[in-house]
Parts: C-alpha cells; structure tokens; sequence
C-alpha cells in the first residue's frame, strides 16, 4: 500500500510541477449540485447497535459575489434509505443560505450538519507535495442523526498534484482532520462526553479551471467517552460528486398540459423542475386518490417518463390548514407516497429513483381563510432534481 500511495504521488509531480494556486470562483446565478452517500455504524462500549445510511443532494445557487466573497442559497434534500416498511424512500429538504470566500471560509453554516470550511485554501501559490494546515468545523451526529454536537478539527492538507481532463486542471489533495481537544472541552462538557477522538481522511478533486469541487471521498472513525466511562463509537465512509451548471446553461421546459389541467410548471434557478398539481382531490380525510385525479397525474406521468425518467424525483404533499398541524403533515406525507405508489405501480417509475416528504400546511401559497386559497394549498409538487 505504501508502495502504490508513493508511486501516485510520483506521477502526479511529473505531471505538475509548477507552482499554482487553488481558488473558489463565483459567477452570479452559477449553481454547483452535490450528491453525498453517506453510510456509519454506531458501537457502544464496542457492541453494534444500528447503522445509518442516507443520501444527500445540496443544490446551491451564488446569488451575490463581490471581490471573491459569494452569497449563497441553498436546498438540501436528504432521502433515507427506505421507510418503516422499507420499500419507499422518504426526504426531507431544508433551504438555508450563507458566505463563502474564494479560499472556502464560510459563514451562516452554523446549524447545518456536516464539514465546514472545508477544503480550505491557502493564499500562497502551491506546488505538489506542498502542506498546509487550517481549522474546519465539524457538525455531527452524536447519538442519533437527529442530534449532534460541533466541534473544531485542524486539517492538515497536501496538493498530490494536477491533471488535464476536457480542458480542465484537476488537482487532487489529502486531507487528514484530527481533533481538537482543547478547544472543544466546553461544548463536549455539555454533552457529558470527556473526550472525542479518531479520525477522518479525505480525497478530494477539484477544477481549478472553473473554481469548484469535482468530488470527495471520505473514511472516518471516531469515538466519545463519557463522563460514565460509556465509549460510543462511529464508523463509515461517504462519497459525493458535483454537477456544475454556469448561468448561461438554460433548461428546456417545454411540457404541454392543458390550461383546464391546473398544472404549473415552474423552473428554479438551482435547475430544479417543479410541476406542481393543484388542488388536488383525495377521499376526505384519506390518501386514497379520486378517479379524476389519477387520470391527471397519468398525463404527467407520460410527459415525465419521455424526458427525464432516469432523474431523481421528490414528491412532495402540501395540506391546506385546518387548525391541526400534527394531522396535517401526516396527512401530507401519506398522500405524496401514494403519488408516488401510483408512479411506481401504473407507470413503472423507478423506486429507487424516488422518495416522498411531507410539508403540511407549512408553506401555503394562498390565503387559508378562503376556499380558492386553501384549493391552491392542496397541492402536489412533483420536483425534478438537476442531473
């Protein structure tokens, strides 16, 4: 193994040898798509007590840039790998926005799960085999996803070197994260952890060319001792590639529905195609579809399936308010996953290729005091995810 890590290290240098730097680039309205599959297990006192795995797509959109300082919107979607019964997949999505200078120093990432400020770039101009050190904040599970502690790492980093690929400069770094015990005494105290050790190692890719991440590869283990002597331990790897997409790069959105049909079809600026289904009818208080409205969703459906069957789709159900949040996003959730039940069964759509949220009566589009606005709050959004 040292052998071969040598030998690539070699090869790189005669390829690259002169010095370079490495830079973020922001153009306004460029949107860079990053799908992560991540997979851990967790140990306590070296017992296996579960394993997790998901999958993350984060579309971010520049909406502002001013001397190598970009604002950016952004929309995570994480799909699980299967519900309760373990045959649909279901999402959750967040919209957040933050900073982000041309060396990878963020801003407004505070409460996002995962690595930031990361990969993080020098000022000096760099030749392989040079190192550099920097600190990154790490957002992660604890016990359970759902709740997490952040802690500082330094990251010790080298350029392994560049290549030519379509044009392009690639260049390849290692990244090695440890952490940082000092400075984390206080937040882990909170916690009741003594002490948080291990490691995570990465390779990532990037275009220099065009100033964005091409992709990353990451191993970890890592352990918490409490303050009861209990030692948790997590363990897994991940994996992302990016798709960039520059501003000038349009979207054909040509699908005909008839006016009558009470379908939209809009196109976000992070290339996210929404065909939204208004007013849809289910049996009252029920997930079961009415006749009329399988015949509408089958019109989708075949418009769906002649130009983007082998792209991610997210089905989200939307319920007008009736006072009763809880009932609300239930009701939600279980009829976007009888769409998407329809899809799969009538129209052979691809289950893996599919996952169903719910968002309740949380994010109305018309006014919940009046019936054409709660008819524009029963809704289905079918969302095409970018390549």
């Amino acid at each position: 193994m040292k052998k071969i890590f040598a030998v690539t290290i070699l090869i790189f240098i005669l390829f690259s040898v002169y010095p370079q730097s490495l830079e973020y680039i922001f153009n306004v309205n460029d949107v860079l798509s990053i799908e992560s599959n991540i997979a851990y297990n967790i140990y306590l006192n070296g017992k296996y007590l579960n394993k997790f795995s998901s999958q993350e797509i984060s579309r971010h959109l520049v909406v502002s840039e001013k001397n190598g300082k970009a604002g950016i919107k952004s929309e995570l979607t994480v799909i699980d790998f299967g519900d309760d019964f373990g045959r649909y997949r279901k999402s959750k999505s967040y919209k957040y926005s933050f900073t982000k200078d041309k060396f990878g120093k963020t801003k407004g990432l505070e409460n996002i799960n995962g690595l930031h400020d990361f990969p993080y770039f020098p000022s000096k101009t760099l030749k392989p085999g040079d190192t550099w050190i920097a600190s990154s904040i790490y957002n992660m599970p604890l016990y359970h996803p759902a709740q997490g502690i952040s802690i500082e790492l330094q990251v010790q980093y080298m350029l392994l070197g560049t290549e030519k690929i379509s044009g392009n400069e690639i260049a390849t770094i290692s990244a090695n994260a440890v952490f940082v015990k000092d400075k984390n005494a206080d937040i882990l105290a909170q916690y009741e952890v003594f002490k948080v050790a291990g490691y995570c190692n990465f390779l990532v890719k990037f275009n220099r060319t065009k100033g964005v991440m091409v992709s990353m590869e990451e191993i970890f283990d890592y352990f918490y001792v409490l303050y009861d002597t209990s030692i948790v331990e997590v363990s897994g790897n991940s994996g992302s590639n990016a798709h960039y997409y520059p501003a000038d790069i349009k979207t054909d959105d040509n699908m005909d529905f008839d006016k009558n049909d009470d379908i939209k079809v809009t196109i976000e600026k992070d290339r996210t195609i929404i065909i939204t289904l208004i007013n849809v009818k289910f049996l009252s208080d029920s997930k079961i579809l009415l006749e009329p409205e399988k015949k509408r969703l089958d019109r989708v459906a075949e418009v769906i399936k002649k130009k983007y069957k082998n792209k991610k789709i997210v089905i989200t159900g939307h319920a007008a308010s009736t006072g009763k949040p809880r009932a609300e996003m239930d009701l939600s959730e279980e009829r976007a996953k009888e769409v998407l039940s329809y899809l799969v069964k009538k129209h052979g759509f691809n289950p893996d290729l599919l996952s169903y949220e719910g968002k309740g009566s949380t994010e109305p589009k018309g006014d919940n005091n009046t019936e054409a606005g709660k008819s524009q709050n029963r809704r289905v959004e079918i969302k095409i995810l970018p390549d």
